[in-house]
């Protein structure tokens, strides 16, 4: 994804000068929004099971993260992965994961400690490693080079 280097090295400056990343987010027009998004999630879940369970609780955490990471999405026309994010939600908020980081206690332990959490996650990352398309997104960007 050499496509996402410039974005992410203009968010790293932001954050190494002090400044908030919410602030550069912002700038960004709706295109880099939903790549910056969907780029960060991707790269943070696809690392393994224990990854992609915590770093899904941690933006469900975030009360701009998650609904950011669903329109992402969205922008990219990926129905399949909208669904599994939203069933990801779902299972998040039926089983009162913290909406907000000061009650997050979420550890990548939990599923070493806890076999069926571990089965449940596991199926989730699996189908969302199917059905990720990041070359629509790679095209996306290739064909509205404009946008970025």
């Amino acid at each position: 994804m050499s496509y996402f280097r410039p974005l992410l090295a203009a968010y790293k400056a932001e954050r190494v000068a002090g400044r908030d990343g919410s602030q550069f987010y912002n700038r960004l027009n709706a295109s880099q929004q939903a790549l910056f998004m969907f780029y960060v999630y991707y790269q943070h879940v696809r690392k393994g099971t224990e990854e992609f369970y915590w770093w899904s609780a941690y933006f469900y955490a975030k009360d701009k993260d998650w609904p950011a990471i669903v329109q992402a999405a969205a922008y990219f026309d990926l129905p399949e992965l909208v669904a599994l994010l939203k069933e990801v939600e779902e299972w998040l908020r039926v089983r009162n994961y913290p909406k907000q980081l000061s009650g997050f206690s979420v550890s990548r332990d939990d599923l070493h400690n806890n076999p069926v959490l571990h089965a449940e996650m596991t199926l989730l990352e699996k189908r969302l490693k199917r059905i990720v398309p990041v070359k629509k997104v790679e095209q996306y960007v290739r064909s509205n080079r404009h946008e970025f």
